[in-house]
């Protein structure tokens, strides 16, 4: 749940999320959509997202695996407006 909330949450913030798998450099999803953005998490056992603000600048990234059929946040990267936000919203 987590995972669907900070993307809804960056997206209203007009961000894009570049999601891949480990170590690849082409996105299974780039865009703005969160839907679309969790499907692509949600596709393999492991994925990375990245969080690209309006201005096109990273403003952070995530990393999630499959539990139970949904991607939960494992790892992410630190002092960022992304990790601010995992860091206030993790129960």
């Amino acid at each position: 749940m987590l995972v669907k909330k900070l993307l809804e949450h960056f997206a209203a913030e007009g961000c894009s999320f570049f999601c891949s798998y480990p170590g690849e450099i082409e996105p299974d999803y780039f865009g703005p959509d969160p839907k679309a953005a969790y499907e692509a998490l949600s596709a393999c056992d492991e994925m990375c997202c990245a969080v690209f603000d309006k201005d096109s600048h990273r403003i952070g990234w995530f990393f999630v695996v499959l539990e139970n059929g949904q991607p939960e946040l494992v790892d992410h990267a630190v002092n960022n407006p992304v990790s601010k936000w995992i860091d206030e919203n993790e129960v």
